[in-house]
């Protein structure tokens, strides 16, 4: 049975190591609008099992008030091809049902679609249409949308990419 809750706004995040309930404690009493229990960076290969079950337990205890509250409970991990340890962290942590998750620094490469199956691309900057355009075009429009401090940046490395006549 899937749980639905309402979108949160979230405009502020702060990690928690798994493996501190001290320190997961001091997260959820504090304002900001999400909670991101960190199985990754903060703890140590040797404690990621401990980090599992207090996680589990920790969303478990406090997503009980309302849906509300769960939807602040976030999971982080860093998905590898493969890797026990996504699907471990996974399978650990889902039962409690945490409202969301943050995947982080896929290691996998460049994601990469066929231009074919992304028409539009929206950002909170604007949304792009991209069926059917060039390359050069879809850089442009991408490039438009972008975060605007990296637009330039952006723009100058397509420039070398088109130089390169790919």
């Amino acid at each position: 049975m899937a749980i639905k809750h309402e979108p949160i706004n979230a405009r502020s995040g702060l990690f928690a190591p798994g493996d501190s309930e001290k320190k997961m404690g001091k997260a959820l009493a504090s304002p900001a609008d999400i909670v991101l229990f960190d199985l990754e960076d903060a703890v140590a290969p040797e404690h990621k099992q401990l980090a599992r079950r207090m996680v589990h337990d920790f969303i478990a205890a406090n997503a009980t008030a309302n849906e509300n509250a769960r939807a602040r409970l976030w999971l982080r991990i860093i998905p590898s091809c493969g890797d026990p340890d996504t699907l471990g962290d996974l399978a650990a942590i889902m039962p409690a049902r945490p409202g969301d998750g943050l995947v982080d620094l896929v290691e996998a490469g460049a994601v990469t679609n066929a231009r074919s199956e992304v028409d539009v691309i929206v950002t909170e900057f604007g949304a792009a249409e991209l069926k059917g355009q060039t390359l050069a075009e879809r850089s442009r429009r991408l490039i438009a949308i972008a975060q605007p401090d990296f637009r330039e940046d952006l723009a100058r490395v397509a420039h070398k990419i088109k130089q390169r006549g790919y």
